[in-house]
């Protein structure tokens, strides 16, 4: 877990991703940091759906459902989040998971 933890912090992006959360996050709609938050969790869900890092979180639906509604009440801007994130294919901030399941094959669909 440590190791986990040190490897993150040589990524940029959750470097980043940290960063927005050191302080209060309040954020409004039409704040830049909304999109660039919805950005970098994009970017980070997609390694992992790459790197086969996604999957059963151990976690029971009430609890995502609980921690889902903590952070949606205590940031005004994670609503906002999810909602770009939604609009990319995207749901849940604790159990993330990707809808359509196939949005990382590129190729055409057959007809």
């Amino acid at each position: 877990m440590i190791a986990k933890k040190h490897d993150e912090l040589d990524d940029p992006d959750m470097v980043r991703l940290y960063s927005f959360f050191t302080g209060e996050p309040d954020w409004r709609a039409g704040d830049p940091r909304i999109v660039e938050v919805a950005d970098i969790l994009e970017r980070l869900m997609i390694r992992a759906v790459e790197a086969g890092e996604v999957g059963a979180d151990g976690f029971d639906d009430q609890f995502v459902a609980l921690m889902d509604s903590t952070m949606l009440e205590s940031a005004p801007g994670a609503e906002l989040v999810l909602a770009i994130l939604k609009e990319r294919g995207w749901r849940g901030w604790t159990r993330i998971e990707r809808v359509p399941a196939d949005r990382f094959n590129t190729e055409p669909p057959s007809s």
